[in-house]
């Protein structure tokens, strides 16, 4: 039996029943226009994480594989996208995605981590610097803790649950 609700119907241009408040051009305009836009975030620990890297991990979750971070989003996120596979687990393949954003005035950072191994994705928030980011989220299995920080020859990173240290990564630049 059809539907009792009537299928909508538009007036044309200039009709009463959907027009337009007057004004909304301009609330459009004026939010949409070039100059409301972000620039560009211009951050030192994100410039220092881009590009493509090799991973060599320790720990309960060791193995080895790759790593990229790219900025996305018209320059206000760093995107990380990271695959391996592991050494203590033989068969083990983990594959993950985080969305990392510098506050406003780049002393902090949060964002959402999302990967094959956890059913719900981990939400991030931390302090950041010119070289470290120190986060924490809460996760199925715990509190989390990730420190990421610019070394000379690379990039650290050091997952904890709890008090654990689960893993301990170095990724090394390959381009």
């Amino acid at each position: 039996m059809p539907s009792a609700s009537p299928t909508p119907q538009y007036p044309a241009a200039g009709g009463s029943r959907l027009s337009r408040p007057a004004g909304l051009e301009q609330v459009a305009a004026d939010r949409f226009a070039p100059a409301a836009f972000l620039a560009p975030v211009s951050h030192p620990f994100f410039a220092a994480c881009l590009g493509n890297w090799s991973v060599d991990m320790t720990g309960q979750l060791a193995g080895w594989g790759h790593a990229s971070f790219r900025m996305a989003a018209g320059g206000q996120v760093l995107v990380e996208e990271h695959d391996w596979v592991g050494t203590t687990a033989p068969g083990l393949k983990y594959h993950a995605l985080a969305v990392w954003r510098a506050s406003a005035d780049g002393r902090s950072i949060a964002g959402w981590a999302f990967d094959n191994a956890d059913p719900d994705p981990i939400h991030y928030r931390g302090t950041l610097s010119p070289t470290v980011a120190d986060m924490t989220g809460d996760c199925n299995d715990g509190r989390r803790r990730r420190l990421m920080t610019v070394t000379e020859d690379g990039l650290e990173i050091h997952l904890c649950v709890g008090d654990v240290e689960v893993m301990r990564a170095i990724r090394r630049r390959i381009d």
